[in-house]
């Protein structure tokens, strides 16, 4: 009912701004994620945040909320992308710049990449001191090698 009548509408305006990238095709797109969530529909959720993120590379909020459903599906590649919009464009967002650094220490870590991990830790603590979860991240990097 009301969900497809929205995600019609939605697929229209998105179809109508054809391949322009920006804000505005951004922003529908991003709606259509949300739809996607609304319907429980993670695959599509992170496609449509995907496509928003690429239309609009300096939207924070759209890469922060992409990296945290990619971390969460276990897609690490998306997420330190996402991730990286943040930490290089240090744009406005709803997560910060050293929970943004200290996950992609997390995704070097499961990459087995520890030099990485070790790096990335210390930046999110740089950016926040009194980030708890950096420290003991660290202390766990550093006690386990």
């Amino acid at each position: 009912g009301q969900h497809e009548k929205a995600h019609q509408l939605l697929d229209a305006a998105i179809a109508a701004n054809g391949n322009h990238r920006g804000p505005k095709p951004s922003e529908l797109q991003a709606r259509m994620a949300k739809l996607a969530a609304a319907a429980d529909d993670k695959q599509s959720q992170l496609r449509w945040l995907g496509i928003a993120l690429e239309s609009n590379k300096r939207d924070g909020y759209i890469a922060a909320d992409l990296a945290q459903l990619a971390m969460e599906l276990g897609d690490l590649e998306t997420a330190f992308k996402a991730l990286r919009v943040l930490t290089v464009s240090r744009r406005e967002s709803s997560m910060s710049l050293a929970m943004a650094f200290l996950l992609q220490a997390k995704i070097a870590h499961q990459k087995g990449e520890s030099r990485q991990a070790h790096m990335w830790g210390r930046r999110a603590l740089s950016e926040d001191p009194e980030l708890e979860e950096a420290e003991e991240f660290i202390r766990e990097l550093e006690s386990a090698g």
